[in-house]
């Protein structure tokens, strides 16, 4: 799955929402929504432990070819080169051929 900027930005938006509906504060909820995005929302970023517990990780999500590079990108560390490429439906080995997943009437 190739994730794009729009993708990321739907994804944290709708976090903040679900935060803000539990009545977290507004700017609790902007804080956690800069973290996500400066940490998950760039191609090729530099491996780093944004939880502070373990060893250092490759963290982006945002593969598409579109998405913002890191300042300190590090494309030739991830697979792909740091970007996904889309499935082809119906091709063997892309995940899944037209019609799977449903069942026919008996």
């Amino acid at each position: 799955m190739a994730l794009d900027a729009n993708d990321i930005g739907y994804f944290i938006q709708n976090v903040g929402l679900a935060a803000a509906s539990f009545g977290v504060a507004e700017s609790d909820v902007a804080a956690v929504g800069c973290a996500l995005s400066s940490t998950f929302g760039f191609a090729c970023s530099p491996a780093s432990d944004p939880l502070m517990v373990g060893e250092p990780r490759l963290q982006s999500i945002c593969t598409d070819e579109s998405c913002p590079r890191d300042q300190g990108a590090v494309c030739g560390a991830y697979p792909g080169g740091g970007f996904s490429v889309q499935p082809v439906e119906g091709v063997p080995g892309s995940g899944c051929s037209a019609g799977a997943g449903t069942r026919k009437a008996k």
